[in-house]
């Protein structure tokens, strides 16, 4: 347990020294632009991406001599979808449907946390992180290129009814599993 507190205590510095150094990077770019900026937007979502990418990795990089597939993993599983699908956005910022699959489909990798922890193979711990990776950029490339088959997102500004659906859909299983991993760690 020492090694995922050490390892999340490390991470959440990250985060909030990648946080400050943006925070300080859009107020000195804004004071030039408008802040609706889609440069702005891409800039973010990819730095975004990029810190769920890092934390993924520091997860599975300092708890890889156990081969023991904790909770901790599982939440990594879901920043790889999110990270890569997100990446693909920040890209393609006008195609918003990649935001919303990123979201509703990491809360369905998200929901993992309902699964027992085991201990597994070598191979299936270090390939199963690069197996969501390929499944994520499939998945993105394949919505690129059904944008025709797909609802429109927005409609007159406004979120479609089938984007509130998704949304809601991701952040009710987000909602879930957050709880469920919040009270299993609070009950050890």
């Amino acid at each position: 347990m020492k090694t995922e507190k050490e390892v999340l205590m490390r991470t959440l510095v990250l985060g909030i020294g990648i946080f400050f150094v943006l925070l300080i990077g859009i107020w000195a770019y804004s004071l030039h632009i408008h802040i609706e900026d889609i440069a702005v937007h891409s800039v973010l979502e990819t730095a975004g991406a990029i810190l769920l990418l890092t934390f993924a990795y520091y997860i599975f990089k300092f708890d890889s001599d156990t081969r023991f597939l904790s909770r901790f993993h599982y939440i990594s599983l879901a920043f790889i979808t999110i990270g890569i699908l997100d990446l693909f956005h920040a890209i393609s910022p006008s195609f918003k449907w990649l935001h919303t699959s990123s979201l509703l489909l990491g809360g369905f990798v998200l929901m993992l946390v309902f699964l027992p922890e085991k201990k597994v193979s070598k191979n299936s711990y270090n390939r199963l992180p690069l197996f969501l990776t390929a499944l994520s950029i499939i998945v993105a490339i394949s919505l690129y290129f059904t944008t025709n088959f797909l609802p429109p997102e927005v409609i007159n500004g406004s979120y479609s009814k089938e984007a509130i659906y998704a949304r809601t859909l991701a952040s009710i299983s987000f909602i879930i599993a957050s709880f469920y991993f919040a009270n299993h760690y609070r009950k050890e």
